[in-house]
């Protein structure tokens, strides 16, 4: 299994990136309920609940009383950080637009939580190609800002590399994003490591250093530990694994590997999905996971999850069901 070296360790934790409790903010549950733990994203100043929720349009259903209750629940447990991809498309806008109404009821809550927006190649209603072009990034920024009532995102993140933009003009929009306060931070998603590596260089040239970086991470998809982990390690950002599950059940003959994670999991007391998100934590330089929880009780079970250690052990079994690339 790919690790950080003792030195990278030592440097890591100097800084600090290990996960730390905030001080309690919602007290309807100040006393009943462990804070959830936060990482540092690389060497930035920002600090990321190890947990993201996702909130992508298939997310709403119209029932925002419903999704209200669940926010308020989520808020209260600390799930502070949500990622939300731009979407074009009718339903997309309905969906944003429901966002506001329920995000104007937490107003009070704005300077906690954190909007992690996502413009680029997200939804089959993007342009195939130009989804990186400052007119697609900016406009895209602008129109979301609208219907969901927010000032500012976060961090805006360019999603994919896009052939037919030049890297130049996807870091100059997102340095615009920033200097006009529409963003606070800069970030990128689904770049392989070379792309990935040249548009956070662009971006450190133009006083736009991104803060993190989005990448599918799975015990069946561990393709960021060829490469991406040491880039952004080496550039200083956090990463934001999405898919914990991806590819589990494609591992192995038969869903043999499925079947043993399933077994270790029972034997730990949690579930396949919980054990999956112990695992990607296991790595200091993941910021955060995203997760998708539907109901109160995935927020709790997920909630559990934060204080659960994988043992050396279990690393070396889990390695030989889900070997690492070489």
């Amino acid at each position: 299994m790919h690790r950080p070296s003792e030195s990278t360790i030592i440097e890591w934790k100097s800084v600090p990136v290990n996960c730390f409790i905030p001080p309690a903010r919602f007290p309807s549950i100040r006393g009943h309920q462990p804070r959830l733990h936060q990482r540092r994203s690389g060497l930035s100043g920002l600090h990321v609940p190890v947990f993201s929720l996702s909130l992508q349009s298939d997310f709403g259903d119209g029932q925002t009383y419903k999704r209200m209750s669940w926010l308020e629940h989520a808020l209260e447990l600390e799930f502070t950080s949500f990622t939300i991809g731009t979407d074009s498309s009718p339903q997309g806008k309905q969906w944003e637009t429901e966002l506001g109404h329920i995000f104007a009821e937490f107003r009070r809550w704005r300077s906690d939580i954190l909007i992690l927006c996502h413009v680029g190649r997200c939804t089959h209603a993007d342009p195939l190609s130009g989804f990186g072009s400052r007119k697609h990034i900016l406009s895209s920024l602008e129109g979301f800002l609208c219907r969901t009532g927010l000032e500012y995102v976060d961090v805006l993140c360019a999603h994919r590399y896009d052939a037919a933009t030049p890297p130049e003009e996807t870091a100059g929009a997102l340095a615009t994003a920033v200097n006009q306060g529409k963003a606070l931070y800069a970030g990128l998603s689904d770049y392989a490591p070379s792309s990935a590596h040249h548009l956070v260089t662009l971006l450190k040239e133009i006083g736009a250093a991104p803060v993190l970086c989005q990448a599918t991470y799975s015990l069946g998809n561990r393709w960021v530990e060829h490469g991406l982990l040491d880039i952004l390690s080496e550039h200083g950002l956090g990463c934001i694994a999405t898919s914990p599950l991806s590819r589990i059940s494609e591992v192995g003959p038969d869903g043999g590997a499925r079947v043993a994670l399933s077994r270790l999991a029972k034997a730990r007391g949690q579930s396949i999905y919980q054990l999956a998100l112990s695992w990607v934590l296991r790595d200091l330089r993941v910021t955060s996971v995203v997760t998708t929880p539907a109901t109160a009780t995935q927020l709790d079970a997920i909630h559990a999850v934060a204080s659960s250690e994988v043992t050396p052990e279990e690393l070396n079994f889990l390695d030989a069901c889900f070997p690492p690339p070489t």
